[in-house]
């Protein structure tokens, strides 16, 4: 029998098993993975419904303000919502709240991504807001905002939203929200 050998903490470092090589790649392909598909389904962590009922709420709601202020309904796009929940799940997996992600992608190039072909786009966040009217509430006492959901060229709509419960981090608003409205 021979006797253990010790190893020093370098040895430990450098000296890794094969598996434990191979299972860090598995894991964080697995991690990136995860993070695709939460940007797909648009499934974020904590409440979310099972059901899109939230999005056509939303949807109903917007379109009750613009019929106040005469303006043509919108419909929802699936490619701008895939592209509103992306730049939502986006904002609480890396800690930020701005139309600009850390990367410096914008509005315009999420949504040549998912394949809108706009001639106009526009975007409106929110945070904090725990419920729909208070984040449309939020838009509304805002100009640009505002000036945004009654932009008479505009004709669809994505919409995003993610419950953070456990939100950490410099930014911690728990439900975030974002809203493209746009043409083709």
């Amino acid at each position: 029998m021979h006797p253990a050998r010790q190893l020093s903490r370098r040895e430990s470092l450098v000296r890794r098993p094969p598996y434990c090589v191979r299972t860090t790649a598995l894991l964080a392909w697995a991690m990136m993975a995860v993070i695709l598909l939460l940007a797909i389904t648009g499934t974020a962590s904590g409440k979310r419904p099972d059901t899109d009922t939230w999005r056509l709420d939303m949807l109903r709601r917007l379109n009750a303000i613009r019929e106040q202020h005469g303006l043509t309904a919108l419909r929802l796009d699936n490619r701008l919502n895939k592209a509103a929940q992306l730049h939502t799940n986006n904002m609480i997996h890396r800690d930020f709240f701005d139309h600009k992600d850390p990367d410096g992608a914008k509005m315009t190039e999420r949504a040549d991504a998912f394949g809108y072909r706009w001639r106009r786009i526009i975007e409106n966040i929110a945070a904090g807001h725990p419920n729909i009217q208070e984040a449309l509430n939020g838009w509304m006492a805002s100009p640009e905002h505002r000036a945004a959901i009654l932009d008479v060229r505009v004709r669809d709509a994505g919409i995003g939203y993610s419950y953070a419960p456990n939100d950490w981090g410099n930014v911690t608003k728990i439900h975030y929200w974002t809203l493209l409205v746009g043409s083709e």
